[in-house]
């Protein structure tokens, strides 16, 4: 929808003398958009002797009409002494992010406002709604605040997918997202999120939906980040989500993976013939295993991206172009499955659920014996829960890729030249692995303890 955004100085006269106004003069506003145009008052105050001066203007304006322009109204209010110039800067620029506002939402909508309508949102008097007949109906009740909330919602995940690149997988999130704020209150709006909305919410995750800290944490942070959006957006008049500051006890996550010895009985295991299932899941496994790629990019790797020594792929989760060498493990289990095809196209591994694959993995890894126990600590609340688990029974198809990273670690491969590999962007995000094997290694110097 294109509109405009115009300001200019009112045109008043003294009454007791009749020549026009210069100090103090009000600054209106005018909208335009689809043939319709809406003049309001800003609030705001201004000496058109400086106006014009600032603008260049010829003295033969009478009219005292004095649009500002958005390239030039910045810089030249800048150059004034004397003058609150950067309050005034920052009021126009809000009251110009308000209008874009109202128009993301009509956008959203996919409706066109009328005066009436455009002056009710701007104002924050009205929300908006929709009627039987699919138009927009000014309206105080919850239900037009709660339209409102989604409209900036699907807006904030179209934009925001675009310009951050989002994989299928990152808006699947959003998604979820949406039907547990709809489960929390469906009458949500944006007033919804006072300090006391946000603990309400937080305690809905811990109890109703049953969240550990970490995960309740995680679905915040997306959620606090569009509320943010929202409010410099001026979608939203409700600043609570930028300064709430959430603090729950969490723990970090066992990092499970296989050692280089459990790897190796894993790869040699002779499967019974009947168990072709379960050597199709062994082998993306085991390839993830020695590429780092996640059970997502594995399962959809093509013949395509197969080349002379490497594979080049665009991962799923992020839509990231990563280029990994292969090696004799990983081009051992390519050639064992060119050589069941007549032609190599289509995706190199035959269909298998991650369901499917993570069972199978259980199955074969109590047959080799990994009984390891792993305790898992989670948080919900202020309610601490231990689970120990068997190795065997922890393990699932991510686990391939953090064996990866765990063993190049070990094997003394620089975390910058393993993060080109897997697609990490920063060092932060390899910490978990490098403590791993910090630990390990403070075990193998131990064993100089018995000398």
């Amino acid at each position: 929808m294109k509109y405009n955004v115009v300001f200019s100085a009112e045109s008043r006269k003294d009454k007791k003398s009749g020549s026009i106004i210069t100090k103090d003069v009000p600054i209106r506003m005018r909208v335009s958009f689809s043939g319709r145009r809406v003049e309001m008052s800003t609030g705001l105050k201004f000496d058109v002797d400086v106006w014009n001066d600032i603008m260049s203007l010829s003295n033969k304006d009478k009219r005292n009409q004095v649009p500002v322009s958005r390239r030039h109204r910045i810089d030249a209010l800048l150059s004034v002494k004397g003058t609150d110039i950067h309050s005034l800067q920052k009021n126009l620029r809000e009251l110009e992010s308000r209008v874009d506002g109202v128009f993301h939402v009509f956008e959203a909508l996919g409706k066109t406002p009328s005066v009436e309508d455009f002056k009710g949102f701007y104002d924050k008097k009205i929300g908006i709604t929709l009627d039987g007949n699919n138009n927009i109906v000014p309206s105080n009740d919850s239900s037009a605040k709660t339209a409102a909330f989604w409209a900036a919602f699907d807006k904030f995940v179209s934009i925001k997918s675009i310009e951050c690149n989002w994989g299928h997988t990152y808006i699947e999130k959003y998604d979820k997202l949406k039907k547990t704020l709809s489960k929390f209150r469906k009458d949500i709006c944006f007033d919804t999120f006072t300090d006391r909305g946000i603990t309400d919410f937080i305690i809905f995750l811990n109890k109703q939906e049953r969240n550990c800290n970490s995960t309740a944490s995680k679905k915040w942070s997306e959620i606090k980040r569009f509320l943010k959006w929202s409010y410099e957006k001026h979608y939203s008049s409700n600043p609570a989500a930028s300064t709430y500051e959430l603090h729950m006890k969490s723990n970090s996550m066992p990092v499970i993976h296989l050692s280089l010895e459990e790897l190796q009985r894993l790869k040699e295991y002779e499967l019974p013939e009947n168990c072709s299932g379960q050597e199709l899941s062994r082998d993306i496994f085991l390839f993830c295993c020695f590429t780092g790629m996640r059970f997502s990019d594995a399962a959809n790797l093509r013949w395509e991206n197969v080349s002379e020594g490497l594979i080049e792929f665009v991962t799923i989760k992020n839509n990231k172009r990563l280029r990994v060498e292969l090696n004799d493990h990983s081009r051992e289990i390519l050639e064992k499955h060119r050589s069941m095809m007549k032609e190599p196209k289509g995706k190199v591994f035959p269909y298998r659920s991650d369901q499917q694959v993570n069972n199978d993995l259980k199955k074969i890894c109590r047959k080799i014996g990994l009984d390891e126990q792993v305790n898992i600590v989670r948080y919900i609340g202020n309610k601490r829960f231990t689970i120990t688990m068997r190795k065997c029974d922890a393990i699932s198809t991510h686990a391939g890729r953090r064996t990866f990273i765990c063993l190049a670690i070990e094997l003394g491969i620089p975390p910058v030249v393993i993060r080109e590999w897997t697609g990490h962007s920063t060092d932060k995000a390899m910490k978990p692995y490098i403590s791993v094997t910090n630990k390990k290694k403070a075990r193998e110097m131990s064993k100089f303890d018995s000398f």
